[in-house]
């Protein structure tokens, strides 16, 4: 059970950092400075948890 939670929350980690390099893709069409995308990312997690 304690395999499956690691094995679990290894993925969503794996998930979520390639969703963030995705965002920051996406982001760099606009040229943003790095700083100004993890703002960006941090302001959109934040959303995320707080509509739940």
């Amino acid at each position: 059970m304690e395999f499956f939670l690691l094995a679990v929350s290894l993925f969503l980690t794996l998930l979520f950092v390639d969703f963030i390099s995705v965002v920051q893709h996406v982001l760099s069409w606009f040229s943003l400075p790095g700083w100004g995308n993890l703002a960006i990312i941090l302001a959109l997690f934040a959303w995320l948890i707080a509509d739940e």
